[in-house]
């Protein structure tokens, strides 16, 4: 599949698009939902650049994030694919105001390893990035 973004035109119809969805249309921010990102994507890095550039002071930037790759085996079923390594998900989170992770998105069929997957999801990522340790 063609990466898109790769193009500086992409990006630059993208950046516009965002600040007037702010400017002439009123929004407070802008929500960027690319799926399928690779890990380590920079042209994904750039379009966030070019979206920071663009919109006016104060306007946030909220992005969708892949799922944190697992550190250790949380479902009885094979893990979704997919994931951002920690160091990418950080580089996002640097160019942007919020960040999402897309844990519904997991294609488990199970109930036990669904709820599974979400418990490590928030628990993995308030860890790595709140600093947070649970209290029990």
């Amino acid at each position: 599949m063609e990466n898109r973004l790769l193009d500086p035109e992409v990006r630059r119809l993208i950046a516009e698009f965002g600040a007037r969805l702010v400017t002439e249309f009123g929004y407070d921010g802008v929500h960027l939902n690319a799926e399928m990102i690779p890990d380590g994507d920079g042209a994904y890095i750039a379009t966030l650049q070019a979206l920071c550039e663009a919109l006016p002071p104060g306007t946030a930037l909220s992005v969708a994030a892949h799922t944190l790759r697992p550190t250790e085996r949380i479902t009885v079923a094979p893990y979704p694919t997919g994931h951002w390594s920690d160091a990418y998900l950080r580089t996002v989170a640097e160019h942007s105001d919020q960040v999402v992770i897309m844990a519904y998105d997991s294609g488990l069929f199970l109930p036990s390893d669904y709820r599974a997957w979400m418990a490590y999801q928030v628990r993995a990522s308030a860890q790595r990035w709140l600093r947070w340790t649970p209290a029990c």
